[in-house]
């Protein structure tokens, strides 16, 4: 657990901002970044931080690894 003197704390509005700016910088449309900062932030707030806003640099190296295809559209097979 961390300790309380090593917390920083920062506002609901600013982390969405800084999500919603970053995704679309990486390529991605308003909408998906609304969606894409919806599951980090609400995975933050529920204390699951391991697919929270830390997931940020991971995406960010996947995309510029060509891992991650900005243009790729989920299809459901089953």
């Amino acid at each position: 657990m961390a300790d309380a003197k090593n917390t920083v704390l920062f506002p609901y509005e600013t982390l969405h901002k800084l999500c919603m700016d970053a995704f679309q910088k990486f390529g991605f449309s308003e909408k998906e970044a609304d969606i894409i900062q919806d599951v980090l932030l609400t995975s933050d707030l529920f204390g699951i931080q391991s697919h929270g806003m830390q997931r940020m640099v991971r995406y960010h190296k996947g995309i510029s690894n060509g891992l991650i295809k900005i243009d790729a559209k989920p299809e459901i097979v089953k």
